[in-house]
């Protein structure tokens, strides 16, 4: 009900109110409202117009996503469970020595991505040494950043991997390390 329609409405019914205390009874009956307000009409178009803009802009931005980040891969239907997060946490805590740390896993896309902090670049082969031999063979190590501290990120795929699935990898890695200057290894098993 608009602020009009309203003050109009109590306007009739104090009319009415002092009518009957001064002994006549007249009843003012209030405007009678239209059934759809122009002004809401209008902005409910204006919301939907805008919805759609931005329905549109998403499907634009994921476009571009994927022609930067690469197109991550379908989780493997019979993959073995011991690929997936719950095995891969405790392979790669057991397999951590004093001053490393786990940072990230990620496992909301295929394949696994784990980030490590270590104390320095010469960590990095033990630990990886420990992973696999702990089962998981085919962990290798794409991307690595220093700057104070060693982080790498390490990447569990049971398989070799697309150009576009390692692309969409690598970048996911590249976004749980602590923000500063990243490095690559030149990965030996990259896809050609």
């Amino acid at each position: 009900m608009t602020k009009a329609v309203r003050d109009a409405s109590l306007g009739g019914l104090a009319g009415a109110v002092l009518g009957v205390l001064a002994g006549r009874a007249t009843v003012v009956a209030p405007p009678a409202v239209p059934d759809a307000c122009p002004d809401v009409e209008v902005a409910r178009r204006d919301l939907e117009e805008a919805l759609e803009r931005s329905r549109q802009e998403v499907l634009d931005l994921r476009e571009r996503l994927v022609v930067h980040v690469g197109i991550a891969p379908d989780w493997p239907e019979d993959i073995d469970p011991r690929w997936e997060e719950g095995p891969i946490r405790k392979t790669v805590e057991r397999a951590l020595a004093d001053g490393q740390e786990l940072l990230a896993l990620d496992c909301g896309t295929y394949p696994c991505v784990a980030v490590v902090r270590l104390p320095s670049h010469d960590d990095l082969d033990p630990l990886l040494q420990r992973i696999r031999d702990a089962g998981y063979e085919q962990a290798e190590v794409p991307v690595w950043s220093a700057l104070g501290w060693f982080e790498a990120a390490i990447l569990f795929a049971p398989e070799q991997l697309s150009r576009s699935a390692w692309q969409s990898a690598t970048n996911r890695a590249d976004a749980l390390f602590t923000p500063h200057d990243r490095r690559s290894n030149a990965p030996p098993t990259a896809p050609p």
